[in-house]
């Protein structure tokens, strides 16, 4: 791939924008946008408080141009990240490995048609991320890295277990990690730890009852404020857990969620012979998998599942970068059956059972 990558790029933008643009905005989703430092800090408020600096009173055509377009913004980067990496493969490997990452359960679906849970912004702080490894070098990478997974927990503090880990990630792909690193590594990670265990603990629940917050919201927007997602600012990791113990492990998820699982782990071991590195690639491919500790306390397992997606295509993206390997024919048909069964279950990842499994 080459003076191709740039039209590939935009023409995925526009196809995931479109498919983005299929569904209306709903209220479930823009009550997260009103959540807001304005009010004090709370739990997930960083978006809506840069949100509210632009638009008072919000509303819900204002937000969906907004979804829109940070879908949009977010895709092309991710379409030029991976077309730059691609760069001097055949166009046939590139178009396959595209296909691949595009179709993998759950990412566009979650990353690009769910604003309300901010995961695009998510995926863009690991963008920035893998921008600034190659840019900063050993010790300015971690600085940036440090200070994006600093956003990243106040946009939502359940990306301590994704932004982060792949944020170390990539980091490890251009640096080979050495005693003298670890005092700063540690520190870093303390520091992150420490936010995050502060911000998730800081809710609408702290300041107010419930009636008092929605009638808060409400005054701000155009569209009624959904009960269900105001809720998660009153309920706390443990009610979480046994809500999840409740309700996520029923008959009828378990298929789709092995399905996802079972492409999840071709997805892995594909990345990791793509990165190779042994036991050093085993790790960094590893890093990339923690949002499965997110199973026990969420029950929307989709996203789990396309975070993980997400996390390896930006490993494999970083690790082709700057590199012509030579992926032969077991790769390559591994890339294939995984493209095929992975468009058969769906179009674009958008997995046919498991919106109605509410996996989402």
């Amino acid at each position: 791939m080459g003076r191709w990558s740039g039209l590939l790029a935009a023409l995925i933008a526009v196809a995931l924008v479109w498919i983005d643009g299929l569904r209306d905005s709903t209220p479930w989703v823009d009550a997260h946008w009103l959540f807001s430092y304005a009010d004090g800090v709370v739990k997930r408020g960083l978006p809506g408080w840069v949100y509210g600096l632009f638009s008072i009173p919000v509303l819900d055509s204002d937000l969906l141009v907004t979804q829109l377009a940070l879908a949009a913004a977010v895709a092309l980067a991710l379409a030029l990240r991976t077309g730059q990496a691609m760069v001097g493969l055949p166009l046939a490997t590139g178009l396959l490995g595209l296909v691949a990452i595009l179709s993998g359960p759950g990412l566009v679906r979650q990353l690009f048609a769910d604003p309300g849970r901010f995961d695009a912004i998510g995926l863009a702080l690991i963008l920035l991320g893998a921008v600034a490894v190659d840019a900063l070098g050993r010790r300015g990478g971690l600085v940036a890295l440090t200070v994006l997974s600093l956003v990243a927990v106040l946009v939502h503090e359940a990306f301590v277990l994704w932004v982060t880990p792949v944020g170390l990630a990539l980091w490890l792909l251009r640096h080979n990690m050495g005693r003298r690193d670890l005092p700063m590594i540690g520190g870093a990670a303390l520091v992150v730890l420490a936010v995050t265990g502060w911000i998730a603990g800081r809710s609408y629940g702290d300041l107010m009852p419930f009636d008092a917050a929605k009638a808060l919201l409400q005054a701000r927007a155009d569209f009624p404020v959904s009960d269900l997602s105001l809720m998660v600012q009153y309920r706390g990791l443990v009610e979480n857990i046994a809500y999840t113990a409740e309700t996520a492990w029923e008959a009828g998820r378990l298929v789709p969620l092995l399905i996802g699982l079972a492409l999840v782990a071709v997805q892995t071991l594909l990345v990791w012979a793509l990165i190779g590195r042994g036991w050093h690639g085993a790790l960094i491919v590893g890093l990339c998998l923690t949002p499965l500790l997110l199973f026990g306390l969420g029950q929307d397992h989709g996203r789990w599942l396309a975070m993980i997606n997400a996390s390896l295509a930006a490993t494999a993206m970083a690790g082709l970068r700057g590199r012509k390997p030579q992926i032969g024919p077991p790769v390559l048909a591994g890339l294939a059956a995984l493209s095929a069964v992975q468009l058969w279950l769906g179009p674009f990842g958008v997995v046919g059972v498991f919106p109605l499994a509410g996996m989402f």
